[in-house]
């Protein structure tokens, strides 16, 4: 018993001596012993702005600088110096502070004064600290409150007495500032089933009352408005006005399709169509819109009205579509009813590249003409129409002669076209798209043609009947046409002119078979000339081709003598007989009449040769040198049958001997009449033409190639 109680005591011992050792303060080495905070109950805190001036908050508010007060005490009996360091923080900032060599007398207390460099923010503020080279800390935190806040309170009115589902009523907001601290300066913005009806700025100072007015469109539901943009002292929830149980249309979807994209695939440019059928369900006629947000832009359809119970399509329309992808936000919007949260939405969908036009064209030359076959086509997508123009081209110009609407699909489309006979050697097809936009505004496509055409050909036979014509007889003359082309050629008519231009005939001429040829025969009298130029010319379509063909032509002979006085001969005997004449003068004006006995000596006679027209002359063509012969006694217009230069000649002076012939008494024989030639004019150009007094034929103009009658 003994040695236990003497081991209980020992315990006790221990214990006490175990406790006293934990209260004996620790030992400092080298900090001040008796100094020490007084306590986080001691700590001042306080709003003050930049130069340390204490506001009139109660407490610490956002905005404000931090004044903190912090005692420190010495219980000991001598003065001690201590270093204190303070340490502020919150979460957007810290900040730390050294307080050195603070002295504090015996058993007394001093006050550090901390002041903030940046302001406070609303939220926890934490402080921590510590005297230096000591385990002594203290630790403490505030909440700091939020910055002087307005306190407005709203209130409704409703102005509008009686009224019925789709009805504007009037609403007045009525805002006071009674009890703020400072001006409220915000917005307030009110909303109606889901829509923004009201959103305005307001500014309310302290003690001041503000009215607003709100019209909305009488509906089921509930007005709710809440202040923004500014803190407000009261619980920012909005604030309700109900109207629920008003009488009104509830519209909802009919059906299962709801808002649906008619027709596709869509291509660049063309026009999309969409639909949604509605249903009201509600207890009241009333009207719906469908609206379509698109890239910020709002569209809206037709109103449809719908009295309870029935169903009606709403259809909106967008025209000329961009490539690409697109994104329609859809709603239902009733103005005098309920629509159901279901009626709106979103779709996409993508609008592909515009079509291409495609077409081919070869060309075939048949009995009726030239005859396009040509193939149409475009890209895959949508059935199109369109227009085909079919034509050719002449000198840069296209000229069409016909056209079709044509509805393109999948695959090719090929058809046939007549033209005809058309000019130049290009046809060609025009494709353009019929009520839609393809990627080109047409497609032209050309083929080309060698043209077949015949090749005439004349020669005038330089063999006339009879083989050696004589002045003033009949005398035929053969030309010949030639056709060597493969194909039939066209009809035309055959001139038939002397180098005066007379027109000794003219033919009209059938079409010339292909490969094959015609005679054609021109009778007419012989000229007085000793050479015909015969100038054949053949017109057809407009064309004109010639030829030329020099014909000798013999003198007419003497009913008296059968061999022909050459020209020069005849030339010689008229010198000869002037030269005897002045001779025979000269002796009878120097000769005595008295004194000379007259002789009557008769002569026999020599055949005299008949008279003729005037010899031909030679001319040359200005333009080309040609050498022409015309008749020496010709005056008007001469046309160069190888360039068709026109120009005048005059006719060759000529020696009368008649007279002097007649003065000689000597025997002659008589001499045949001649032909003489007579002018006439022209009934187009009125230019003078010489031509046998017995002819009465056709003439032609060498002036204006008109061609009449010389009777």
């Amino acid at each position: 018993m003994e040695q236990r109680g003497c081991r209980i005591q020992a315990t006790v011992l221990f214990v006490m001596l175990l406790c006293a050792m934990l209260t004996i303060p620790s030992a400092q080495a080298n900090g001040p012993v008796d100094v020490q905070f007084v306590g986080v109950n001691s700590l001042t805190y306080s709003g003050a702005d930049e130069n340390a001036v204490l506001t009139s908050n109660a407490t610490v508010r956002q905005g404000d600088r931090l004044h903190l007060e912090i005692p420190v005490e010495n219980i000991g009996t001598n003065a001690q110096t201590a270093s204190v360091t303070v340490e502020i923080r919150q979460a957007t900032w810290n900040e730390t502070v050294f307080f050195e060599g603070v002295s504090i007398d015996a058993m007394s207390t001093e006050v550090l004064v901390y002041l903030s460099s940046t302001d406070v923010v609303e939220g926890e503020l934490e402080v921590e600290m510590s005297i230096n080279d000591t385990s002594i800390e203290q630790n403490d935190s505030i909440q700091v409150g939020p910055p002087a806040l307005p306190n407005v309170q709203l209130d409704f009115e409703l102005t509008t007495e009686t009224y019925l589902a789709g009805d504007l009523i009037q609403f007045n907001l009525t805002s006071t500032n009674a009890n703020g601290e400072r001006a409220f300066d915000g917005i307030l913005v009110c909303t109606f089933l889901g829509e923004e009806a009201f959103n305005e700025t307001l500014s309310v100072e302290i003690g001041q009352t503000v009215v607003e007015s709100l019209e909305i469109f009488a509906r089921p539901g509930v007005l709710e408005c809440l202040y923004g943009n500014d803190r407000n002292q009261t619980t920012p929830s909005p604030i309700p006005y109900s109207l629920e149980g008003l009488p009104s249309a509830i519209f909802d979807e009919a059906g299962s399709s709801g808002f649906s994209l008619i027709g596709g695939p869509w291509h660049e440019g063309d026009d999309l169509e969409t639909s949604f059928i509605l249903r009201n369900q509600g207890d009241a006629e009333g009207s719906a819109t469908l609206q379509v947000v698109h890239h910020g832009t709002e569209y809206n359809s037709d109103p449809i009205n719908l009295a309870a119970g029935a169903a009606g399509e709403l259809q909106l329309d967008f025209e000329d579509l961009s490539a690409g992808e697109h994104t329609y936000n859809w709603s239902i919007v009733s103005t005098n009813g309920i629509v159901l949260e279901n009626l709106a939405g979103s779709v996409s969908f993508t609008v592909l590249a515009s079509q291409a036009m495609f077409v081919e064209v070869d060309v075939e030359q048949a009995s009726t003409g030239l005859v396009l076959n040509w193939n149409a086509s475009i890209t895959n997508g949508v059935d199109r129409d369109v227009k085909l123009r079919y034509g050719y081209r002449l000198s840069g110009t296209d000229v069409y002669l016909n056209e079709q609407i044509v509805t393109l699909g999948s695959g090719t489309v090929t058809g046939q076209t007549t033209l005809g006979d058309v000019p130049g050697d290009t046809v060609l097809v025009r494709m353009e798209p019929v009520g839609w936009v393809a990627s080109t505004n047409s497609y032209i496509a050309t083929a080309t043609f060698e043209t077949i055409e015949a090749e005439y050909s004349l020669q005038i036979d330089p063999i006339t009947l009879p083989r050696q014509p004589i002045q003033g007889q009949q005398v035929t003359v053969t030309v010949m046409l030639q056709n060597t082309a493969s194909v039939e050629g066209p009809s035309g008519v055959l001139y038939l002119t002397d180098s005066t231009g007379l027109l000794l005939g003219e033919v009209s001429t059938d079409p010339l078979q292909a490969s094959s040829s015609r005679n054609v025969d021109f009778i007419f009298t012989t000229p007085y000339v000793n050479e015909m130029l015969l100038t054949a010319e053949w017109r057809y379509n407009s064309f004109v081709i010639e030829d030329e063909q020099s014909v000798l032509v013999n003198e007419e002979v003497v009913e008296e003598t059968s061999m022909d006085v050459p020209f020069v001969a005849i030339g010689g005997g008229i010198a000869i007989a002037a030269c005897v004449i002045f001779v025979l003068h000269l002796r009878r004006g120097s000769g005595d009449a008295s004194s000379v006995e007259k002789k009557s000596v008769k002569k026999k006679a020599a055949p005299k040769p008949e008279k003729k027209d005037t010899e031909p002359v030679e001319r040359s063509c200005p333009s080309c040198d040609r050498t022409l012969r015309i008749p020496g006694d010709y005056s008007g217009t001469v046309r160069c049958p190888d360039c068709s230069e026109k120009f005048e000649v005059e006719a060759e002076p000529s020696v009368d001997l008649d007279d002097e012939l007649d003065s000689i008494d000597d025997e002659v024989v008589e001499e045949k009449p001649v032909e003489k030639k007579i002018e006439i004019a022209c009934p187009q150009c009125s230019s003078k033409l010489r031509v046998p007094s017995s002819y009465k034929g056709s003439v032609r103009c060498p002036s204006c190639s008109n061609v009449f009658s010389a009777a």
